[in-house]
């Protein structure tokens, strides 16, 4: 029998292996039957048998049996973790709830007995392995408990006979199912007992196991691998072995390819890959393998596309790019970007949530980094549109009350936001906020539809449309929108569409970019809105000023009037209910109101502004400059043409100038020196400015050469706060200007100045070197009969004649001052400077007019200055003069003539009009000869004798009191002789008590220089034989 079947079956060893089978097989039906006790010592006997004799697989067999047997008894859990929900849509009587009840009793009834039995057994194994003690009551000890505790396998056990049975079956090339099966069994039971790397020991086994399987059992294989790594944490094998899965299911050689269970296990693989479907949390981790992520989302796109949602598709490949942007190359992005276009022709992509039939939902995905933004920048109004708090006045709430001790208040800090803007808002006016893209494709990419994101108060958002040039250059972009509500207003960020996709770019989202989550601005209620208009020509490059809505340029001579009219027009939705208008410039106060004149009462009249509705007022303008001082030029070169001039010209700090006009007049040298000029700063305005050093008065400068002087600008703000409406109640305002550029063209100048005796005391001739500094011929009307041409370019000299400034006008003089020694103008005379200067202006007016046209004006004296000896000319004298000769009063421009040889008796009385004593006077009588050519002759001892004294001391005439002298002469010989009547004294005159009491003698300074008042005009006698 032997050489017939080739074995011998008859032998020894041959029957163990039969025996051993059969033990096994009767093993196998005794678990099945659920006797697992009986099971475990049959499976322990086969096991010893099959290993005498080598039979490796079925050796094999009974350690898989024996370990499952030993699972039951320590895991009785293990399969049954599935919890049964109740179905609410069953009736509480209904066949099928009751039929799933008495299953859901039968189960846990079988499930309750196993554990039972389990507990009874295990309890003998409590001294081998406490932690399986705790699943077995202590009150259960059968008959079997001694033979099961040493069969029953221990948790360390139950995985060294899984190995050795694997080790078996792989001896065999046909065994590769059930070693696959029993490393699946294996990797099962070490998760059971958290056994991981040891779970993953038995999965790397299946992996190698080399099988002849259908793609459905490679499906199969992969997705019971990729499950069991999940549960041992081995989340990337898990996602690797869903890849296959997923390929499996779509490959060449599958004839039912299924495209869904393809995207479901990508979808399912996201998490190996550290990948979420949320794509804040993606960019803000930053973790895994972008190669990898790449891919996996490539083909994720595909899946979704072969499904037939090209909406899906979009969404993903939108995702790539948002998420792996950075990780990408140049030429990815392009292709990207470019497929993306093309998907979406399909489908747009919007942001909004896609729920799957799984009831997946797959969030929106937005587009953060095309175009990519580089600032976000908020606008705040224009300047003339800005809200501004309408001032009020401050209420006396009653004394300030100081305490060091501190609440804490001062030393808190603001808790304000930095997102909160400083500025504010107008409720149904157009905001703007700015943004800087950048492209960062290789080609134009466009951008439609570009909204702001708000929340808060209702905002309209205008679109707008962009095509951003490629390779990453710059463009600024201008986000619109005009909120409806007065409140508060969060900007979150901007929306746009390209690439056919519609994104919500937030800026929390938007990664790498020092950007706030949000920003707030606060918005107040509706503020009208205007227009100012003028009827003169507009400038428009001032226009960019601060609030400055309209700029005006307005040329003007010194000394010209002209009128602007300023109209303002309610441009906006509400009325103008408040309006205040004021005028600001660098000029000082005082000269600010002469060039600028206007009342706004014409304005408010109108009140309230309608829209549409406009009301005007008139801005009156006036050239104010300062006529006096010499022109500023060659200052070396004007002194040495003066020196050459002699004593006919009038003397000046200035250039020597061609004098033409009345040369029959007499002229002195006593003009005002450069020490008065030095003066004139405190006595004149400080509207003037000057590079010459005796006079910061002078305004136009005229070279050595005689070219035209230079003109000025001035440049006057007329602002109009205005308010109306809601925004009125609220306590806000709108702020506008009207920039004025005033240009002031030279006219005339008063070069030089000086004062003469007329031919009555009671007045005075104003001697004035007028100068036209315009390129035309102008006339000048000194008096009110008289006026005079003048060429342009030249100087004309005209004497004005102007009454004698009266006692009443002259400042009363301190009596306890003491003269400064470093001072040589006492604060007295300048005094009478200040008055005689005063009296002159407002007598004295030059107008002049340009030839041929409709321009004039005028020329003031403001600010002349006068020296000591003219003060005595131009006011009154403080004595009362009345000459007699040969005891016949002598009356105004009358001759008188006499013999030669005749003794003349001349009487002279005084009489002091002041409201002091004057001390220390002197009284002289002189005679000398005029020679009609600026030369007088005193030296006329041979011609005249006089008897008595010419010259007498008054030690104190008192106020109304009159002093009288007199005396003879004789004239020798025939000719004309004038008599100087005078009487001098000391610049600092004494009180009445300090002359009387105070005997000492007067110092030189005090008696030098001194006060001289003559007998204007002087006293003319003709001599014949």
């Amino acid at each position: 029998k032997k050489d017939f079947v080739g074995l011998d079956l008859e032998s020894r060893n041959n029957r163990k292996r039969c025996m051993g089978r059969v033990t096994k097989h009767l093993a196998d039906l005794t678990l099945q039957a659920g006797l697992i006790h009986e099971s475990i010592t049959l499976y322990q006997n086969a096991g010893d048998t099959l290993k005498t004799v080598n039979d490796w697989l079925w050796l094999g067999a009974a350690y898989e049996g024996l370990c499952a047997a030993s699972a039951i008894l320590l895991y009785p859990n293990i399969r049954y973790t599935i919890n049964f929900q109740r179905n609410a849509s069953l009736q509480e009587g209904s066949p099928n709830k009751v039929a799933k009840h008495m299953l859901m009793h039968n189960k846990k009834a079988g499930i309750q007995r196993l554990t039972e039995k389990v507990e009874t057994v295990a309890d003998t194994n409590n001294k081998t392995d406490e932690q399986q003690s705790s699943l077995i009551s202590e009150g259960s000890k059968v008959k079997f408990g001694a033979l099961l505790a040493q069969n029953v396998l221990s948790a360390d056990d139950i995985a060294k006979r899984y190995k050795e049975a694997i080790i078996h079956y792989s001896k065999y090339q046909n065994a590769g199912i059930i070693e696959t099966e029993a490393s699946f069994k294996a990797a099962r039971l070490s998760v059971e007992q958290n056994h991981a790397l040891q779970a993953a020991s038995f999965l790397q086994n299946v992996v190698t196991i080399n099988l002849s399987l259908s793609e459905i059992e490679r499906i199969q294989r992969f997705e019971t691998l990729s499950d069991l790594y999940q549960q041992i944490g081995f989340l990337r094998k898990a996602a690797f072995c869903q890849r296959l899965a997923a390929t499996r299911y779509v490959s060449q050689n599958n004839p039912n390819p299924d495209w869904q269970q393809c995207y479901r296990l990508m979808l399912e693989s996201f998490a190996g890959h550290k990948l979420s479907l949320e794509p804040t949390e993606v960019i803000t981790n930053n973790i895994g393998w972008p190669a990898l992520q790449v891919q996996l989302l490539q083909q994720l796109v595909v899946s979704a596309r072969r499904m037939g949602n090209p909406a899906l598709a979009t969404r993903h490949l939108t995702f790539l790019i948002q998420v792996m942007w950075h990780h990408l190359s140049a030429s990815e992005r392009k292709e990207f970007a470019i497929q993306l276009q093309t998907l979406s022709l399909q489908c747009e992509g919007a942001p909004v949530p896609l729920v799957l039939d799984n009831g997946i939902v797959i969030p929106p995905a937005n587009l953060t980094d095309l175009p990519f933004c580089q600032s976000f920048t908020l606008c705040n109004l224009k300047p003339h549109l800005r809200p501004q708090q309408i001032e009020t006045s401050k209420l006396d709430s009653g004394p300030f009350l100081y305490t060091p001790i501190h609440f804490g208040s001062m030393d808190r800090k603001s808790n304000k936001p930095k997102s909160k803007m400083e500025y504010l808002w107008v409720q149904n006016d157009a905001c703007e906020v700015n943004l800087k893209l950048q492209n960062p494709l290789p080609f134009e990419l466009e951008v439609s539809n570009m909204r702001l994101l708000t929340n808060g108060i209702v905002f309209e958002s205008l679109p707008q449309t962009v095509v951003l040039p490629a390779d990453n250059v710059a463009a600024h972009v201008k986000l619109c929108g005009v909120p409806i509500e007065s409140g508060e207003l969060e900007i979150l960020g901007y929306s746009t569409h390209t690439l056919g996709v519609k994104s919500n770019c937030r800026l929390k989202n938007m990664s790498n970019r020092n950007f706030l989550n949000s920003y707030s601005v606060e918005v107040i209620p509706q503020l009208p809105v205007m227009e100012i208009t003028t009827d003169v020509q507009d400038d428009s490059s001032a226009t960019n000023l601060e609030n400055v809505v309209k700029s005006t340029n307005i040329s003007l001579y010194n000394g010209e009037e002209s009128e602007c009219k300023v109209t303002i027009t309610n441009t906006g939705a509400v009325p103008i209910d408040y309006l205040d208008v004021s005028m600001h410039s660098a000029l000082v106060t005082d000269v600010q109101n002469k060039i600028f004149k206007f009342n706004d009462e014409d304005l408010k009249k109108h009140l309230p502004i309608q829209p549409q509705c406009s009301a005007t007022m008139v801005l009156s303008l006036y050239g104010e400059a300062d006529f006096l001082g010499p022109l500023v030029g060659d200052i070396t070169g004007g002194m040495n043409a003066m020196v050459g001039v002699g004593t006919n010209s009038l003397y000046s700090a200035g250039s020597g100038l061609t004098n033409s006009g009345h040369t029959s007049l007499p002229s002195r040298v006593h003009s005002p020196t450069s020490t008065l000029l030095g003066k004139r700063t405190e006595l004149t305005s400080s509207f003037r400015s000057t590079t010459s050093g005796h006079s910061s008065l002078a305004t136009v400068s005229l070279p050595h050469n005689a070219l035209t002087p230079h003109s000025r600008t001035i440049n006057g703000h007329l602002i109009v706060r205005y308010s109306g409406g809601s925004g009125y109640k609220e306590g806000y305002c709108r702020q506008s200007t009207l920039m004025i550029n005033l240009e002031l063209i030279p006219s005339v100048q008063i070069t030089h100045w000086d004062v003469l005796p007329a031919e009555t005391p009671s007045q005075f001739y104003l001697v004035l070197d007028v100068m036209n500094l315009t390129q035309q011929e102008i006339s000048l009307e000194y008096t009110t009969d008289k006026n005079m041409l003048i060429e342009a370019q030249e100087s004309c000299r005209v004497p004005v004649p102007v009454n004698r400034c009266p006692l009443e006008k002259m400042p009363q003089e301190d009596t306890h001052s003491e003269p400064d020694s470093l001072n040589p103008y006492p604060s007295f005379l300048q005094e009478i400077d200040r008055a005689c200067s005063e009296h002159i202006t407002a007598l004295v007016v030059l107008k002049w007019q340009l030839i041929g046209t409709q321009v004039h004006g005028t020329a003031s004296l403001k600010g002349i200055s006068l020296a000591s000896h003219m003060l005595d000319l131009v006011r009154v004298a403080p004595l009362q003069w009345e000459v007699t000769l040969n005891a016949q009063q002598l009356r105004p421009q009358e001759e008188y003539s006499c013999q030669a040889g005749q003794c003349v008796k001349i009487g002279v009385s005084i009489e002091n009009h002041l409201q002091k004593p004057l001390t220390h006077l002197s009284l002289a009588v002189s005679f000398y000869q005029d020679h009609q050519n600026g030369v007088n002759d005193y030296r006329l001892e041979t011609r005249v004798a006089c008897t008595g004294a010419n010259k007498i001391l008054l030690p104190l005439l008192n106020e109304q009191d009159k002093a009288h002298h007199e005396c003879s002469v004789v004239f020798f010989n025939p000719g004309r002789y004038k008599a100087d009547i005078q009487c001098s004294a000391p610049i600092h005159i004494m009180s009445s008590q300090q002359s009387i009491t105070d005997k000492r003698p007067i110092s030189p300074m005090l008696q030098t220089p001194a006060h001289i008042w003559r007998f204007i005009p002087p006293l003319e006698i003709t001599v014949y034989d």
